[in-house]
């Protein structure tokens, strides 16, 4: 099967090459898997006839909902894990899928710039004291 060649047996033994490297914690690789997959597939779904986009909404709904952990070579489905709600953080802003984790792309940037969808940027109202 092609999905679990591309990601059991290539990225999730990269990403643990990562992990080991870096020390960076895999569920930021695999979330930001998990945001690049959403975003090809859909733009796909909007720019492809009717016969295509029907193929590739399956797909998407096969990686997203019923793809199993050992297709990822990991103990979980991390396409599945990720795929929360779209919100708009903004009247002015589109609709946007919050990350969970931060992918660090403010520490790559001179000066400073988030991601889209970075969950630092959204301020978290403090829980009343009883």
């Amino acid at each position: 099967m092609v999905v679990k060649n591309l990601f059991a047996n290539h990225l999730a033994l990269l990403w643990q090459v990562m992990v080991d490297v870096t020390k960076i914690h895999p569920r930021i690789l695999w979330e930001n898997t998990a945001v690049r997959v959403y975003s090809l597939y859909e733009k796909k779904i909007t720019t492809t006839s009717p016969i295509i986009q029907e193929k590739v909404k399956q797909d998407y709904a096969y990686l997203i909902k019923e793809a199993a952990p050992e297709i990822f070579g990991i103990d979980h489905n991390p396409l599945k894990r990720y795929d929360v709600k779209k919100i708009k953080l903004t009247e002015d802003s589109g609709l946007i899928r919050l990350r969970k984790s931060c992918c660090f792309y403010y520490k790559a940037t001179d000066p400073i710039e988030y991601c889209s969808n970075c969950p630092l940027l959204v301020v978290k109202p403090k829980k009343k004291k009883r």
